[in-house]
């Protein structure tokens, strides 16, 4: 098998990582986490264990769809604090034709084409080109809403997502790299901030 190029990503501050093919590692990756940002404390015990459920559940789904690691943002500057997930998936089914390529076409406009039909509904608006890693990648967002008490209004949550495809160059690999936060009502300053995340970004030539 040829290898494959790989996705490093440069991230601002500190986020921690998470990624295995193991449940086991996966849970004692996540204990270890909650433990060094909760501690031991008794009157900490019900946070400890709302977020090891949220991550465990994160990381599990990351996992269960074949994604290479989930990052998430511990700090951006000490004591800044961005709830945010980075999860970059290299599944190995998601890659341009190689016909396609050798027939010259465009591997970008044939992602760009994927997207709009399969993601966009159609709306040419959606897929944007932003720099990403020394080349193009195309970003769709989508912002859900959800009310975390079903009755109360106040309790509405803006989720963000953005998702960034971006062929390898010279190969028919394509990355996946979906960011998220729960901060959607300030959405143009979080694509702003995932943008120079993606344009920090690095693609390393396969070894």
């Amino acid at each position: 098998m040829t290898p494959a190029p790989a996705f490093e990503l440069a991230l601002p501050g500190t986020w921690t990582r998470f990624g295995s093919d193991d449940p086991a590692e996966v849970a004692r990756q996540v204990h270890g986490y909650v433990l060094r940002r909760f501690g031991h404390r008794d009157q900490d015990a019900s946070a400890r264990a709302a977020v090891r459920r949220r991550l465990r559940e994160v990381v599990d789904t990351a996992v269960a769809q074949r994604a290479r690691a989930v990052f998430v943002a511990d700090e951006l500057a000490p004591g800044v604090e961005v709830p945010a997930t980075i999860t970059v998936f290299e599944p190995e089914d998601m890659q341009i034709p190689a016909t396609a390529i050798a027939a010259g076409d465009d591997p970008l406009t044939l992602l760009r084409d994927g997207l709009l039909a399969a993601w966009a509904g159609g709306n040419d608006a959606a897929v944007v080109e932003v720099p990403a890693a020394g080349a193009t990648a195309l970003r769709v967002v989508t912002i859900d809403e959800q009310l975390l008490h079903p009755e109360d209004p106040a309790t509405r949550v803006r989720h963000l997502r953005a998702d960034y495809w971006l062929p390898y160059p010279g190969t028919t690999r394509v990355a996946l790299v979906s960011c998220f936060t729960p901060l959607g009502d300030v959405a143009h300053t979080m694509v702003r901030f995932f943008d120079a995340i993606l344009f920090r970004a690095r693609v390393l030539e396969a070894r």
